[in-house]
């Protein structure tokens, strides 16, 4: 979460979330987490015995009736958490978020997990929505709804999309691996439906296949970086021509600023206008 604020909202745009709120929304998220993953090894006690007798923690380790207040405990915190943000920006879209999140990993193993592909499906949506839940201020706030049309949107939809997808196969992958403990507990996986070769298969093009819309992804992103920096020098070059008295960092920062082409940028280059400011004097 935090790295997609830096990479696509703080270089370009102006956060409608204080870091303070940020990070509280990051402590959100990771207390739902936690009590996701509590609850759904409180649910998976008999599945765990079978598949990874050595690893099951809770009846073992740990009480069922201690895991479910654990449980209780985390989600607990983080509704109230959301609960107050939602108070303090005056939007409902914190605590209704939230109670959404915190339901669907109630309900994901006594519901969903059970049924064919509709664990997979749930647990994916609720990883993809993370890069949602990291710009939950421009959510909010109408007048940063323009962020989602920009290039770093549309980089995080698309970014959304893939995570989605990557943790799709991945659950398959786990359904595999628990094939066995599975079929036993009544199960209705993929793997259990399919068999192991034909969802090896599966597994195989559809791995290959999300690979290339990745790496395309990284590609262009960079490439625009690239672009942007090229911008940055030509507008430098261009200010010291036009403004050759300008011999003080201040001064010589002051001009470029108000160029067009680099105004978007000037957070990410400020370090770099000093060094050109020193440099070409």
């Amino acid at each position: 979460m935090w790295a997609i604020r830096c990479a696509l909202v703080v270089p370009n745009h102006e956060p409608a979330l204080s870091e303070f709120s940020f990070w509280v929304t990051a402590c959100i998220m990771m207390l739902l987490a936690a009590g996701g993953n509590v609850i759904n090894d409180y649910f998976d006690v008999q599945e765990d015995a079978i598949n990874k007798p050595k690893r099951a923690f809770v009846g073992r380790v740990i009480s069922r009736r201690k895991t479910l207040f654990f449980h209780h405990f985390l989600t607990g915190m983080a509704v109230v958490m959301s609960a107050v943000m939602s108070w303090d920006e005056r939007s409902v879209w914190p605590f209704a978020w939230t109670v959404v999140m915190a339901t669907l990993l109630w309900g994901y193993s006594p519901w969903f997990k059970r049924r064919f592909l509709r664990g997979n499906v749930v647990i994916a949506l609720l990883v993809g929505q993370l890069p949602f839940w990291a710009v939950i201020g421009e959510v909010m706030d109408a007048h940063s709804h323009a962020f989602f049309f920009s290039n770093d949107g549309i980089t995080l939809m698309i970014y959304a999309a893939l995570s989605a997808a990557l943790t799709f196969l991945r659950e398959v992958t786990k359904d595999l691996q628990d094939r066995e403990g599975d079929a036993l507990t009544g199960f209705d996986t993929l793997a259990v439906r399919w068999g192991t070769q034909r969802t090896w298969r599966l597994l195989d093009w559809t791995h290959g296949l999300f690979w290339i819309p990745l790496i395309a992804t990284s590609f262009l992103r960079l490439l625009c970086l690239r672009c942007s920096l090229d911008r940055f020098m030509l507008s430098t070059a261009l200010c010291r021509h036009s403004h050759p008295a300008s011999t003080k960092t201040a001064d010589f920062h002051q001009c470029v600023a108000k160029t067009h082409i680099v105004r978007r940028y000037r957070f990410s280059t400020r370090p770099l206008l000093v060094m050109f400011s020193t440099g070409l004097k």
